[in-house]
Formats: structure tokens, C-alpha cells, sequence
């Protein structure tokens, strides 16, 4: 007799639910976490610095995934112009810790 039959589940019950991620966002000392990572990314010259970085950059701003770009020119060679950058709520913040595109200084942001 076979051991498995075909078109048939071993398994009846399937794959119990992992409740992992519920846990870890319930857990007391989660906010504790997450601030000692800001904190650590934000600590000039601690070892663990760009990790940390890397870590927030990870979650706040994912890599973006390859895109084909397609042309209907005729053209073998050149340069392609891409439109100016617009203002967005990505730009870096300055030492002020103003945000330029949302700051209230003297110069208007259209």
C-alpha cells in the first residue's frame, strides 16, 4: 500500500496559524524596541548605526522594484531628460528640523 494517496492531504488539519506578528505588536515592551532602534540610528558614531538605519529605511521606504521603460523612437543613440524633481513629503528635513516643502519661512513652495 502506498504511503501517500494521490490527490489526498496528509495532513487534515493543515498548517495551524502562526499568531507570531499579533504577538510581537501586542508585546508590553514592543514601543521599547522601536525607540532603542531610532535611537541607535540616530547615535553619531555607535556601531550598530547603519544597520539600524537600514533597518527603519527598511520598513519606511522599501526598494523600489525594476521597471521596464519602454520608448517609440527610432533613435540608437542619446540622452533621455526626465521631468524635474517635484516637492515631496520625502525630502530631507533641515537642521532647523523644519521641513522645506511644509515650512513657514519667508519662501513659497509652489
Amino acid at each position: 500500500m502506498a504511503k501517500f494517496k494521490k490527490g489526498q492531504s496528509g495532513n487534515k488539519s493543515g498548517k495551524s496559524a502562526s499568531n507570531f506578528g499579533e504577538l510581537i505588536r501586542n508585546h508590553p515592551k514592543t514601543l521599547d524596541l522601536v525607540q532603542k532602534v531610532f535611537d541607535i540610528a540616530l547615535e553619531d558614531g555607535h556601531k550598530n548605526q547603519m544597520r539600524a538605519m537600514s533597518v527603519l529605511m527598511d520598513r519606511i521606504a522599501p526598494q523600489l522594484k525594476a521597471t521596464d521603460v519602454k520608448l517609440d523612437v527610432d533613435v540608437k543613440s542619446g540622452v533621455i531628460v526626465l521631468p524635474a524633481k517635484q516637492p515631496n513629503m520625502l525630502t530631507p528635513i533641515n537642521k532647523g528640523g523644519e521641513h522645506p516643502a511644509i515650512s513657514n519661512g519667508s519662501k513659497d513652495v509652489n
